[in-house]
């Protein structure tokens, strides 16, 4: 399952039982470097300066009440329009709406609650994170990355849940997990000779745990909640993703949200703003 996962970002199915070939060795030396050298996560994730900082404004940690969030997203006419929107998915979800019967802005905040509003928050601040650059293999993945996230968010979410942890927390780790690819496709973009596709079925199984060591180099700069931090300065220090009961989460979901893109269900289980 892993293994498919680089195909279906590219659009292009990988070789099976295949060795490296091309590129593919050059490029495996590229990541590795990524992460073994010493960069640091803006030079790796140039949008993340802008971004992170005002996400950790929105969602401070000692302030989570519905009220204040509610202040700070009626200010912001783009978080609005989103709060809106996922309120009427979530009643719809729910029978809760009547056909055709708007809600307003403080309906849509009483019905997604305080957890449910800093999803919101967290995948609006931090979808620019996503967008595509001019290389060949960002811009064919920057759109299925973003649903990998959203997807693998919303797994984590609930299998946090289950786990006695932080559901909020889950899903802020699952929607950031896969800005790793988005580093991953940007390094490989600046590679000559380039990678050809399709990818080879060995090529796409190194890039998982190259990702997830990626992730763990750019997420713990961000500091943006302790478990988050603990489980990337692990990564960072050479530990699988499961090292922590988190990183069990991210993979679980990781792997749950991958079935769902597969077969073609990711537009089921997460309506987003492309659709």
């Amino acid at each position: 399952m892993s293994a498919a996962v680089p195909g279906w970002l590219l659009n292009h199915p990988v070789v099976p039982d295949a060795g490296l070939a091309g590129g593919e060795a050059q490029a495996i030396a590229v990541l590795e470097a990524l992460v073994h050298h010493r960069h640091n996560a803006a030079e790796l994730m140039p949008r993340a300066p802008a971004v992170i900082p005002r996400l950790l404004s929105m969602l401070r940690q000692d302030d989570r009440s519905l009220s204040a969030l509610s202040q700070r997203v009626a200010a912001d006419v783009m978080l609005s329009a989103e709060v809106i929107r996922q309120a009427h998915s979530a009643a719809h979800a729910h029978r809760h709406e009547s056909h055709g019967q708007a809600i307003d802005l403080p309906q849509a905040l009483a019905l997604l609650g305080a957890d449910g509003l800093r999803a919101v928050i967290a995948r609006v601040v931090l979808r620019p994170l996503f967008d595509g650059q001019a290389g060949r293999l960002s811009a064919v993945a920057s759109a299925r990355v973003w649903r990998l996230a959203e997807s693998q968010a919303q797994h984590a979410a609930g299998l946090a849940a289950g786990q006695g942890l932080d559901p909020f927390v889950g899903y802020l780790g699952g929607l950031v997990h896969s800005t790793a690819w988005t580093v991953a496709l940007r390094a490989l973009d600046r590679q000559q000779p380039p990678v050809a596709l399709p990818l080879t079925e060995a090529f796409a199984q190194r890039l998982v745990p190259l990702a997830d060591a990626l992730f763990g180099k750019v997420v713990a700069d961000w500091r943006l909640t302790p478990a988050l931090t603990a489980l990337c300065r692990e990564l960072r220090g050479g530990a699988p993703l499961d090292a922590l009961p988190l990183g069990a989460v991210l993979r679980q979901a990781q792997q749950a949200a991958a079935l769902d893109l597969l077969e073609g269900g990711a537009d089921r289980l997460i309506p987003t703003s492309d659709q």
